[in-house]
């Protein structure tokens, strides 16, 4: 995969990690990934951006991002938080999604995450 430039070094400790794999719609790749540019500034004020990535083999690329969370309790809080206060998911974005695959993750204790 190749890394966006949303991509972030985080200092914070990780107890959990969400992913998410998105399916794009042919063609859709760089309106996806526009649409976060918009929206993930708001979004790292709430939670930092381990990575966005696309992948350029498949059909249509995939897009996958991943957060850090100090729980899965805070995982789903600032999940909710950000849609309920209309900053997540990206304006637009769902229009040219296939599937969105979420999987939250805790990191193995010798990880570089924790």
């Amino acid at each position: 995969m190749r890394c966006s430039r949303f991509c972030r070094r985080s200092n914070r400790p990780c107890t959990a990690a969400s992913t998410r794999c998105d399916g794009t719609k042919l063609a859709s790749l760089q309106y996806t990934i526009d649409a976060w540019d918009n929206a993930v500034p708001e979004h790292v004020k709430r939670s930092p951006l381990i990575g966005a990535m696309y992948a350029l083999d498949g059909t249509v690329p995939p897009f996958l991002n991943i957060w850090p969370y100090k729980s899965v309790d805070e995982c789903s809080r600032i999940r909710a938080e950000a849609v309920k206060d209309g900053i997540w998911l990206p304006k637009g974005g769902l229009a040219h999604l296939t599937t969105m695959e979420s999987t939250i993750y805790v990191p193995a204790p010798f990880t570089p995450l924790r």
